[in-house]
């Protein structure tokens, strides 16, 4: 008899071979349960040596199905730690594929075999591999917890790989298409909104929950503690390392003091219309209708102003680790994402390293330079660089507010 100390107290397991095939007991706090379910097997295996019929491991009274552990899953481990939008996506995952499946089965009847057999019947549904991993997740994540509450005697799904994701490129805004975009939308009600996205890097639901008690000017340090989703506002951060001092550059400074100026709420940096904070959600209905007036060849997310502020902070000679702590990631895996350069600052590099050849004269190249400086699209691209570059402390030109 085994005998495990827990915790919770002294547990008692047994096992027994039959036809050599191990079968074990669950922990029992008595050590009479245990010695009774050995009883039982050891009669099985006496009708399995004269029958040669292997018995049958029917579930234990105490054990649950799927469907009823997944329930008390939601109920009593995502919703106290999650938003409500989670809880939501979990549970319509849980309706849609997989209790049609194998909410019946009690949990110690699931295998590696029912993983395979779901990820296939959502690859057969055109179920692309990220959303097929975001249900599998929810699968892996039920069968965990009930291994940690010894519902199962070994979790199924150990070592079980991801479908594989294609990699999606990150997508930024080139400093000819911000300053497009910026002045088309000069006059637009959000232009302040857009200028702070991409000169800080900060998340759409962070912009949204920014409030005027977490704007320092006296200092020159926004803070990141709350965040605005589909719930309403809330105190808390996408992760904990989302938490943090983001340093306001002049333009951002400036930016949100027309914010400050203008007075459309008591409490938030920046609304919908006078009296009214934004809805997440809208956000990127604003960003799209802004890029339509813009007339922008490419389409951006919202989001993409998030890539847009990182890319060109490393194009520009940032950091990566400063990049990690101004964006709030919480590992630096996550920012070595942003360490790739445009192909035109790629082109400008490899002629660092130039052997042979008769370099054309810097006199002579700076008639050229100043007079492209001189034409409208010119001033437009150095009044963008200077926007993306803020967080370097790279001089910014100072932009003039929507009339």
């Amino acid at each position: 008899m085994e005998k495990i100390k827990r915790k919770d107290g002294v547990k008692y397991r047994e096992r027994i071979y039959i036809g050599g095939q191990e079968f074990k007991s669950p922990c029992f706090e008595k050590k009479s349960d245990a010695i009774a379910w050995k009883s039982v097997k050891l009669a099985e295996r006496r009708v399995f040596d004269s029958t040669g019929v292997m018995p049958v491991m029917k579930p234990t009274l105490h054990e649950m199905r799927f469907k009823d552990f997944a329930k008390w899953w939601l109920t009593h481990r995502v919703a106290p730690r999650s938003s409500v939008r989670t809880v939501e996506r979990y549970e319509m995952n849980l309706r849609t594929h997989i209790y049609g499946f194998i909410g019946d089965l009690y949990l110690s009847q699931i295998t590696r075999e029912h993983a395979d057999q779901l990820v296939a019947k959502l690859r057969e549904s055109n179920h692309n591999p990220v959303g097929t991993n975001l249900v599998l997740g929810v699968l892996k994540q039920i069968m965990s917890e009930a291994f940690r509450q010894e519902k199962i005697l070994k979790y199924p799904f150990k070592d079980y790989a991801k479908v594989k994701e294609p990699k999606r490129a990150d997508h930024f805004m080139s400093a000819e298409e911000i300053a497009k975009f910026l002045e088309a939308n000069k006059d637009d009600p959000h232009y302040w909104l857009f200028v702070t996205a991409m000169n800080t890097g900060m998340r759409r639901g962070e912009l949204a929950g920014l409030l005027w008690d977490r704007v320092d000017f006296a200092k020159g340090f926004i803070h990141i503690t709350r965040l605005r989703d589909r719930n309403g506002l809330a105190d808390r951060t996408k992760t904990r390392n989302s938490q943090r001092r983001i340093p306001m550059s002049d333009v951002v400074r400036q930016a949100l003091m027309e914010m400050k100026a203008k007075a459309l709420h008591p409490e938030y940096v920046f609304c919908a219309s006078v009296g009214r904070p934004f809805d997440e959600g809208h956000i990127y209905w604003y960003f799209q209708r802004a890029q339509k007036k813009a007339g922008l060849l490419n389409r951006y997310r919202f989001h993409d102003l998030r890539h847009t502020f990182a890319s060109h902070f490393v194009m520009n000679g940032g950091s990566l680790y400063d990049l990690q702590k101004l964006l709030g990631h919480a590992r630096f895996e996550e920012t070595q994402r942003y360490a790739h350069l445009t192909p035109e600052h790629l082109a400008k590099a490899v002629n660092i390293v130039s052997f042979g050849g008769t370099p054309k004269p810097v006199a002579e190249e700076l008639p050229a330079v100043a007079a492209a400086a001189e034409t409208p699209a010119a001033a437009s691209k150095q009044q963008a660089e200077g926007l993306v570059a803020a967080a370097t402390q790279t001089p910014a030109l100072r932009l003039v507010g929507p009339s």
